[in-house]
């Protein structure tokens, strides 16, 4: 396939989904066998799979380690094991307040998105709450990208985007 494709790099990418909600938003991804991991709320499944994605974010760095690289590059996505790419749709479901297993799952997510990219570990939370007590400060921070839809302030927006973007212009309440 590689020849075919004019020796391009193919990498190897796991999609895992995890949705916040019992309707069928993502059931087409696990149907299709695009999703390699489906699940729907459960916050022990959830917390047992960041725990696996810690795991082998160590065995990456290892890897790494004995290739003599910090990232993740082109020439190593294969000898990592692909790209893993972790989407938590409603990630309010398990951060807010309150909820079961919540500070774990905060502790794990905090963990992955602070070195998890470099070794080819990547997280999409979203959320349609963006208060500091659904993505704190430390997890919120090291989001590498955001995006925001409408919401409802400019203290939402800045929520997301980061705070003062409102006032230069990024303001998602408008």
């Amino acid at each position: 396939l590689a020849e075919q494709a004019g020796g391009a790099h193919i990498p190897r990418i796991n999609i895992r989904v995890v949705a916040g909600k019992e309707n069928g938003e993502w059931n087409a991804y696990a149907k299709a066998g695009v999703a390699c991991t489906y699940f729907k709320p459960s916050p022990e499944r959830l917390l047992a799979l960041l725990k696996a994605e810690i795991a082998d974010k160590n065995r990456r760095e290892r890897t790494l380690d004995k290739l003599s690289k910090s990232k993740v590059t082109a020439d190593t996505i294969s000898k990592v094991g692909g790209i893993e790419l972790l989407v938590i749709d409603e990630v309010a479901t398990y951060t807010r307040p309150g909820k079961p297993l919540r500070d774990e799952i905060l502790e794990a997510l905090i963990e992955l998105s602070a070195v998890a990219a470099g070794a080819g570990i990547l997280l999409v939370l979203i959320t349609q709450y963006p208060e500091v007590d659904v993505l704190p400060a430390a997890l919120a921070m090291n989001c590498m990208t955001r995006w925001a839809m409408k919401v409802d302030s400019a203290t939402q927006s800045n929520a997301i985007l980061g705070g003062g973007a409102s006032g230069m212009g990024r303001d998602s309440s408008k």
